[in-house]
C-alpha cells in the first residue's frame, strides 16, 4: 500500500498492513484482527489500540508530542517505538526492539522489556517519565538533565543505567538483579535495590540516599554521599571505594549518633577504602573551639581494609583526623583555627578578624561550613568598601557639572560674533523675530531690550547641553538638561578579590540666571541630579538624588582672554542595597550627604580664517564630600552600621576647542564645534577608608579602597542648526574615556518659538 493519511475518524476492524507511511492527525481506532507496521506510522492526535499491533523490526512507530496512544490489548515492538506524547498501557506492552520515551509512559498492566531490548526514559533533556511497575530483562536507561523520581518497582534480570546530569530517585522496593551503573548525575536510593545487583559509580557521578543497595564499587572520580542531607546508606554486600566519600557532620554533644549527627555507610560485607578519599563537610552549627568531635562514619560487618588514602575537609577552620578498628572508621573533628588565620589579608581579612572577636554566634555558625573560597567571598560581601565607588561617582558627577553655567557667558559673547563677521550678524537678525512672541507669552514689554533665544555650548561641559537661553538686556535666564551612561572599574584588593566597580545612568537639570557688567558677568545657579547604579561583581544597586546651588562669574580682562569660576553647595540622598550570596541576604540603607566645591578656568580665543575660533583652556577644581553614617536593615545577622566619612577630590583639565559658524541655505545657519581635552582626577590620600561594625555587636573594623588616579581623554562633537525663524535643533556626543572610568552621552534637542 502507499501512504495513508487520516485526518478524520478511522476505525479498523480487519487486518491493516502498513509498509510505507501512515499518518494519523485525527482519530484512528484499531478494534479487531491485526495491525502490522513495517513502515513508518506517525500519530499526531489519538491512536486507540483495542486489538493486536505489531511494530516489526523494520518499522518505526512515533507518537508525537501532544498526542495520545492508548493500548488496550497487546502491542509488540520489534523496531523503533518513540513516544513524545502520552503512551498509556492498559494491557500488554512488550518491547523487543528500542522504545524511547520523551513523553509520559504510563503503565497500569504488563510492561516488559525483553532480553536484548532497549528502553530509554529520556534522552538527556528535561522530559520523559515512567510510572507503573516494569519487568526489565534487557537494558533500562534513565537519562534526564533535571531531577526525576520513580516510586514503583523494577523487577527482572536486566540492567539499569543512570545517565544525564539530573538526580534520579528510586524509592520503591526494586527486585531486579542486573547490574546498576551510574555514569552521570546522581542516583538517590531511598528505597532498595536487590542485593544481587552490583552497583558501580563512575567518574563524575554520585550515589546517595537512605536506602539499601547491593555490592557497591565507587570508581576513581566517583562520589558517595549517604543520606539526603545527613543519613545512612546501607550496602548489602562488599564495599570498594576508589573515589570520594563526601561525609557531612554537624555540631553535636560529646557522644554523637551515626546517621543523625553524621553520615555513615553501613556495610553488611567487607570494606576496602585504601584507595579512597574522605572529604568532610561540616554543616552550620555551634562548634566549641578546642573541643574534639568524634563520629563513626563507616561500619562493616566484615573486615575493614584501610585507612583512607587522603583526608580533606571543606572548611579551613577545622582539623580532620581518622582512627580505625577492625570494623569501623572514626572521624575526629577539632575546631582549631580562627577565621583571621584562614583569611588574613585585604578587606576580607579585616572583616574576618573582627567577626572572630565580635561576630554573633549565629553568624559564626553560618560561616563554619564554608570553604576557603566561600569564606573569603563571604567576608568580602560583609565589607562596605564598595561604598567608596558611590562616593567617587558623586564627586565625578558634581565636578563635571561645575562649569555648566558658563555655556552662555563666553562662547557666544558679542565680540566673538563680531569677530566671526557678517554670518553671525545675519544669525542675530534671524533670531530677533522671537522677540514679539516671547513678550506676548510673558505678558510684559521688553522696553527696547534685545531678545535672544539661542543654543548654548559650555566651553568645558560634562554633558553636551540641551539648553535654552533668554537674554533680557543685561540679564539672561537659561535652562539645561543632560543625561549620560557611566562606568567605573573594579579596584584590586590584596586578598585577590576586588572592590567592585559600578555602571549606571545619570540625569541632570540645571537652571540659572546671570547679570552682565562691562567686563564681568555674575550668576546664580540651581540644579537637580538623579543617578542609578549597579555594582559589577555582586549586583549591589542603588540610586542618588542630589540638589545643588551655586554662584558663578566670568571676567574678561582682555579682548580675547577670560577667567571664570564657580562655587557650589550640594545635598545628596543615597539609597542602596548590599547583596550577599554566600550567606544569602540583602541589606538596605539610606543616608544623607553634602558637598562644597569650587572651579577656576582660564582660556584665550584665537580667531582663524573661515569663521573659525580656536580656544585653548585650562581649569582646576576641588570637591569636599561628607556622608553621614547609617544602619542597614533586612540582612539580620549581616546588617552593618557604617560610620560617617568624608573625602576630597582634586581635578585638572586642559585642552582646546574649534568653533565654526556656517551659513546655510535660505534662513538656515549651522554652528558646530570639535573639542579634545584631558582630565586628571584623584582623591586625596593613599586609600579611602570606611569604618563599620555589625549591628548590635561591639568593636569596629576598617576596610580600604585604594585610590586610583584617573586620567581621561575628553573628545566631543556637536552641531546646532537654526532651521527656520521659529525652530532650532541640537545634536551632540561627548566621551570621557579612561582605563578605569568611561562615560558616553548623546544629546538631541529641538527649540521652537511659542
Amino acid at each position: 500500500m502507499g501512504p495513508l493519511n487520516n485526518s478524520g475518524n478511522l476505525t479498523n476492524t480487519g487486518t491493516l498492513n502498513n509498509n510505507d507511511l501512515m499518518t494519523n492527525t485525527g482519530t484512528l481506532t484499531h478494534n479487531s484482527s491485526s495491525l502490522y507496521n513495517a513502515g513508518n506510522l506517525i500519530n499526531d492526535n489519538l491512536l486507540n489500540i483495542n486489538s493486536f499491533l505489531e511494530n516489526s523490526n523494520s518499522g518505526t512507530l512515533t507518537n508525537n508530542s501532544n498526542s495520545m496512544l492508548n493500548n488496550n490489548d497487546q502491542v509488540n515492538n520489534y523496531g523503533l517505538l518513540t513516544n513524545n506524547g502520552d503512551l498509556t498501557n492498559n494491557d500488554i506492552l512488550y518491547n523487543r526492539g528500542t522504545l524511547t520515551n520523551n513523553g509520559a509512559l504510563i503503565n497500569t498492566s504488563d510492561l516488559r522489556n525483553f532480553n536484548g531490548a532497549i528502553l530509554n526514559i529520556g534522552t538527556g533533556g528535561s522530559s520523559g517519565t515512567l510510572s507503573g511497575n516494569i519487568t526489565n530483562q534487557g537494558s533500562l536507561t534513565f537519562n534526564r538533565s533535571d531531577d526525576s523520581p520513580y516510586s514503583d518497582i523494577i523487577s527482572g534480570s536486566g540492567s539499569l543505567t543512570k545517565d544525564g546530569q539530573g538526580a534520579f530517585t528510586l524509592s520503591g522496593v526494586n527486585t531486579y538483579n542486573g547490574a546498576t551503573t551510574v555514569n552521570n548525575g546522581e542516583l538517590k536510593v531511598n528505597g532498595s535495590i536487590s542485593s544481587s545487583s552490583l552497583t558501580t559509580v563512575n567518574s563524575g557521578a554520585i550515589i546517595s540516599g537512605t536506602g539499601i543497595v547491593g555490592a557497591l564499587t565507587i570508581n576513581s572520580g566517583g562520589f558517595i554521599a549517604p543520606g539526603n542531607s545527613i543519613g545512612t546508606l546501607t550496602v548489602n554486600g562488599p564495599y570498594i571505594q576508589h573515589g570520594i566519600y563526601n561525609c557531612e557532620v554537624q555540631a553535636a554533644p560529646a557522644s554523637t549518633i551515626p546517621g543523625t549527627d553524621n553520615d555513615v555507610i553501613n556495610i553488611t560485607g567487607s570494606a576496602d577504602i585504601t584507595n579512597g578519599t574522605l572529604n568532610v563537610i561540616p554543616l552550620a552549627g555551634n562548634y566549641v573551639a578546642g573541643q574534639t568531635y568524634t563520629y563513626t562514619i563507616l561500619s562493616s560487618a566484615g573486615p575493614l581494609n584501610g585507612p583512607f588514602a587522603t583526608i580533606t575537609g571543606s572548611s579551613p577552620l577545622f582539623t580532620y583526623t581518622m582512627t580505625y578498628d577492625t570494623n569501623n572508621a572514626y572521624l575526629h573533628l577539632l575546631s582549631s583555627k580562627k577565621r583571621e588565620q584562614a583569611i588574613s589579608i585585604g578587606n576580607p581579612g579585616q572583616v574576618a578578624s573582627y567577626v572572630n572577636s565580635n561576630g554573633s554566634q549565629a553568624l559564626i555558625n553560618q560561616l563554619n561550613p564554608l570553604t576557603t573560597s566561600q569564606l573569603k567571598q563571604a567576608f568580602n560581601q560583609l565589607s562596605p568598601a564598595a561604598s567608596t565607588q558611590v562616593s567617587d561617582m558623586t564627586a565625578n558627577i558634581e565636578l563635571s557639572h561645575m562649569d555648566v553655567p558658563f555655556a552662555g557667558l563666553h562662547l557666544h559673547r558679542d565680540k566673538l560674533l563680531k569677530d566671526i563677521g557678517e554670518t553671525a550678524r545675519q544669525l542675530i537678525s534671524n533670531l530677533t523675530s522671537f522677540k514679539q512672541s516671547f513678550a506676548q507669552f510673558f505678558t510684559f514689554k521688553l522696553n527696547n531690550k534685545k531678545l535672544r533665544f539661542s543654543s548654548l555650548q559650555d566651553t568645558d561641559v560634562k554633558h553636551l547641553p540641551v539648553s535654552a537661553e533668554v537674554d533680557l538686556g543685561k540679564a539672561s535666564l537659561w535652562i539645561q538638561g543632560a543625561g549620560s551612561r557611566f562606568s567605573q572599574g573594579n579596584i584590586a584588593d590584596p586578598s585577590g578579590l576586588s572592590v567592585s566597580g559600578l555602571e549606571g545612568m545619570t540625569y541632570d537639570t540645571t537652571i540659572g540666571i546671570n547679570y552682565a557688567l562691562p567686563t564681568v558677568k555674575l550668576g546664580l545657579v540651581s540644579g537637580y541630579n538623579y543617578s542609578t547604579y549597579k555594582m559589577k561583581v555582586d549586583g549591589d544597586k542603588g540610586n542618588k538624588n542630589s540638589g545643588r546651588i551655586g554662584l558663578y562669574g566670568l571676567w574678561e580682562p582682555t579682548l580675547n582672554g577670560y577667567i571664570k569660576g564657580s562655587v557650589y553647595y550640594g545635598h545628596h540622598r543615597f539609597k542602596g542595597e548590599r547583596i550577599m550570596t554566600v550567606i544569602p541576604a540583602v541589606a538596605h540603607q539610606k543616608h544623607n550627604g553634602h558637598h562644597v566645591s569650587g572651579l577656576v578656568e582660564v582660556g584665550r580665543d584665537i580667531t582663524l580664517p573661515r569663521s573659525v575660533i580656536l580656544t585653548p583652556y585650562f581649569s582646576a577644581g576641588a570637591l569636599y564630600l561628607h556622608e553621614n553614617g547609617y544602619r542597614e536593615i533586612g540582612a539580620d545577622i549581616q546588617n552593618l552600621a557604617v560610620k560617617s566619612r568624608h573625602s576630597t577630590t582634586l581635578q585638572g583639565k586642559g585642552g582646546f576647542q574649534l568653533v565654526k559658524l556656517w551659513n546655510g541655505k535660505e534662513d538656515t545657519q549651522v554652528y558646530s564645534f570639535v573639542r579634545l581635552g584631558a582630565t586628571y582626577r584623584r582623591t586625596v590620600g593613599r586609600n579611602q577608608k570606611v569604618w563599620a561594625t555589625l549591628v548590635g555587636q561591639g568593636g569596629q573594623f576598617t576596610v580600604n579602597s585604594k585610590n586610583k588616579r584617573r586620567l581621561m581623554i575628553n573628545p566631543s562633537v556637536g552641531v546646532t542648526a537654526f532651521l527656520a525663524q521659529s525652530v532650532s535643533t541640537t545634536l551632540g556626543w561627548k566621551g570621557e574615556i579612561g582605563s578605569t572610568q568611561q562615560e558616553h552621552q548623546i544629546v538631541a534637542r529641538v527649540d521652537w518659538n511659542f
